[in-house]
């Protein structure tokens, strides 16, 4: 039996409260749980640079475990240290990504080990719009088949598609899903992409998880929130979003009192904190408007919207548009993005925003700070009303951050990257 891997020592200087005895024994025994426990404490009570420094001990006492490597990465971005938690969580997608069974060159079609190219199936319900670009862009280089349920599942139409395909995609972590690893019998390789809500729900308890052989999350918080409730059981990486920023006619603009929000009013989206803004930005200037593109979700917020506006005495400083279908056109007079949600996985809206030069006013939603850099977002209604009123505005910059990380050309690229890996396996 091969001798324990050496432990790092413990500077318990930081520590003054801890049970040091329980922690120092955790070490010598190698075992990560008491170190993770005492991080969470820390965490908790507010400490969370200590909390990271324990959290990074769990994972050298057990290297090979995705989800303390996951909870460490999470404690280092709420840290505020951004470059360690991206550098863990690179190293967990090395871990978990599988080994290619020989060096490949690049190619920019999805294809088998010699030329062959793939036959890939995606497979959706009805909520289509994130994934028909990636359809569409296949289509031009594989041989694509779809299926797109929108109101029951035809398991045995599924199940045929699936015996053509090389590889299929399942577009959300949902019931469909959950019935193909339940009922049908798999023939090539299965992917499937997870964006967000379905972290939230039971859904994943439900898959056979040896039915899918990659995880694909959008956003790496999304990817640790995953990985706490359920656990990662199928290799996993993190692919962005991506946008064609050619859609949203770029225009170099400048400060104005025109503040644009885009997206549903439900309790995701904070809509409280819209009109807390507003207020905040009226008494400034009573210039200041917040367009609102988007449609009430839930009847409360309508409710509330009706009686609040003239509570705060902001009429004029809020005007609803309800549903929009040309964004780009809608945004060309104003000059900032407001997102005021308390969890995204990303926010497309506002990269969209981004790509045609207005200026970000990010609510740090969780995760945002991983996807975001801190002069794009606040914390209160005060920076809110700070970042409009003042500092630098550099439209250029704005969309350039958009098409050096967050294009469509990017995310098909790690896509194909992605399946030309699990071809050869």
């Amino acid at each position: 039996m091969n001798a324990p891997a050496p432990c790092p020592e413990l500077d318990t200087a930081p520590f003054p409260d801890l049970d040091i005895e329980a922690l120092a024994h955790a070490v010598r025994a190698a075992d990560p749980a008491p170190c993770l426990e005492a991080a969470r404490r820390l965490e908790a009570a507010g400490r969370p640079e200590q909390a990271a420094v324990l959290a990074g001990l769990a994972v050298s006492l057990q290297p090979g475990a995705d989800a303390l490597r996951l909870e460490y990465a999470a404690c280092c971005a709420r840290a505020g240290a951004p470059a360690e938690a991206a550098a863990a969580r690179d190293k967990l997608d090395r871990q978990s990504r599988p080994e290619a069974a020989a060096p490949r060159p690049p190619t920019d079609r999805p294809q088998h080990s010699d030329g062959r190219p793939l036959r890939l199936l995606f497979v959706c319900g009805p909520d289509v719009m994130f994934v028909r670009h990636i359809e569409q862009h296949f289509a031009g280089c594989a041989e694509v088949e779809t299926l797109h349920f929108t109101e029951r599942i035809d398991g045995e139409a599924l199940q045929r598609a699936m015996d053509r395909a090389d590889l299929t995609w399942f577009e959300w972590c949902d019931g469909i899903l959950a019935y193909a690893a339940r009922n049908l019998r798999k023939h090539g390789r299965v992917v499937c992409r997870l964006h967000s809500y379905e972290a939230f729900n039971e859904t994943p308890a439900a898959v056979d998880w040896s039915f899918v052989d990659h995880l694909v999350f959008v956003a790496p918080h999304i990817q640790d929130i995953f990985g706490r409730h359920f656990g990662l059981k199928a290799p996993s990486s993190v692919i962005h979003n991506g946008i064609d920023p050619a859609r949203f006619p770029f225009a170099e603009r400048r400060p104005s009192f025109d503040v644009a929000y885009v997206g549903s009013l439900n309790f995701k989206k904070n809509p409280e904190m819209i009109l807390q803004v507003a207020e905040r930005l009226a008494r400034v200037d009573r210039r200041y408007v917040v367009h609102i593109a988007g449609r009430f979700q839930e009847p409360r917020y309508a409710y509330y919207f009706e009686k609040m506006i003239p509570a705060m005495g902001i009429e004029d400083n809020v005007r609803l548009y309800d549903w929009v279908d040309d964004i780009g056109a809608w945004l060309a007079d104003k000059s900032y993005i407001l997102s005021t949600s308390v969890l995204e996985s990303q926010g497309v809206n506002i990269l969209e925003a981004l790509a045609a030069g207005l200026k970000p006013v990010i609510h740090n939603w969780v995760g945002a700070d991983l996807l975001y850099p801190p002069e794009f977002l606040f914390n209160t209604v005060d920076e809110a009303a700070a970042l409009v009123t003042s500092g630098p505005y550099d439209s250029a910059a704005y969309r350039n951050y958009v098409v050096e990380n967050y294009t469509q050309a990017r995310e098909l690229s790690r896509i194909t990257a992605l399946f030309n890996e699990l071809a050869t396996v």
